[in-house]
Parts: C-alpha cells; sequence; structure tokens
C-alpha cells in the first residue's frame, strides 16, 4: 500500500508513541519486583525515558 509523506510521518509518529507506552508499562512491571528486592533488570535496549519514568512535555511560549 502508498502512503503519503505525511500519512507515512503520522504512523511513525504513532508507533513511536505506542512503543513507548508499552516499554513503560514494561518498566513498571519491572519496578515492583524490584522494590521487593528481587533482583530484576531493565533490558539494556529500553528506552531511558520509559526506565526512568521520564515524560517530555512541550509548552506554548
Amino acid at each position: 500500500m502508498l502512503t503519503t509523506p505525511s500519512a507515512a510521518k503520522r504512523q511513525k509518529s504513532e508507533i513511536g508513541r505506542d512503543r513507548l507506552r508499552i516499554e513503560r508499562e514494561e518498566a513498571a512491571l519491572i519496578w515492583h519486583p524490584q522494590a521487593q528486592g528481587d533482583a530484576i533488570e531493565q533490558r539494556p535496549d529500553a528506552t531511558p525515558l520509559a526506565v526512568l519514568g521520564i515524560e517530555l512535555r512541550t509548552f506554548a511560549r
């Protein structure tokens, strides 16, 4: 299926948001056992924003 450049950009953005959401959920599932003292590590390729629980926001000036 052919898409326009703007549609491809939008789809790529949606995929990125979905991936970050899923990685945040994964990180949360790991934090709980870690808090209980279990030695569980995050994946080395996990997004730092998800692992650190950071959310970037932009504000209008």
